[in-house]
């Protein structure tokens, strides 16, 4: 009689529960047009091939992933004038994302911004932006069934960027929700652009299959911070 009347009261909640997901984050994409997309790539590929050794570094001697232009005091787009039109295209989208998502900015600058070259094996840790408020990657020679993609990482499901209190449960493999999900892989063509707040935790941590990944990673933050007439900064080049 217990499991009875336990049973109707299961089919009770079930009929009768509901799940709302709140507070979504954004992942904005940008598809160039072709011919802007093969100019920038011609000029990105001759900077990973020509740039000097001041400005190239590695983050480990494991994995065969470089960075250009990406210490406190370089930025690829002063360091090559060259990418101006690129520089200006992701200043407009910045813009367009943050406006797309409900908020007020007209002007943005691209406080850090460099070049990736991921050769065979080479992986990139979960990690954050810290000090930027928008952060993105440019696909200049990708294909992403030769190459890794981009993960984005549930922050709730990882202990090591959990907020606290940091209370853990195991998650049940045969029922996927948003609220378990442990990682979202976002498969995208050469030539697009994504943008996303920078605290969100991203990486790939697939060995990348192929040689020659390159991609232009850059933080964005807005030129004026407010919140209405009170609590303001501004950020100058």
């Amino acid at each position: 009689m217990n499991n009875q009347v336990s049973e109707e009261n299961n089919q009770e909640v079930k009929s009768n529960f509901g799940l709302i997901p709140i507070m979504a984050e954004a992942l904005g994409t940008l598809s160039l047009p072709t011919e802007k997309h093969l100019q920038y790539k011609s000029q990105l590929t001759e900077i990973s091939i020509s740039a000097p050794n001041e400005h190239r570094r590695r983050r480990d001697n494991i994995n065969d992933l470089e960075h250009i232009c990406n210490t406190k005091n370089q930025n690829l787009f002063k360091q090559y004038k060259i990418l101006d039109d690129l520089k200006h295209t992701l200043i407009d989208y910045s813009l367009h994302y943050i406006k797309q998502t409900g908020f007020e900015c007209n002007e943005v600058l691209i406080t850090d911004a460099w070049l990736n070259r991921g050769g065979k094996d080479a992986i990139l840790a979960p990690h954050t932006h810290n000090n930027s408020f928008i952060s993105g990657t440019y696909y200049v020679n990708f294909d992403p069934d030769k190459h890794s993609c981009l993960r984005f990482f549930n922050d709730r499901m990882m202990p090591q960027f959990a907020r606290s209190p940091i209370i853990s449960l195991p998650s049940r493999k045969d029922i996927q929700t948003p609220f378990n999900l442990e990682e979202m892989i976002v498969k995208v063509p050469e030539g697009t652009i994504l943008f996303w707040k920078s605290h969100l935790i991203h990486g790939f941590t697939e060995p990348n299959p192929s040689d020659n990944r390159l991609t232009v990673s850059f933080n964005v933050m807005p030129k004026t911070c407010s919140d209405g007439d009170i609590y303001s900064f501004s950020v100058q080049e």
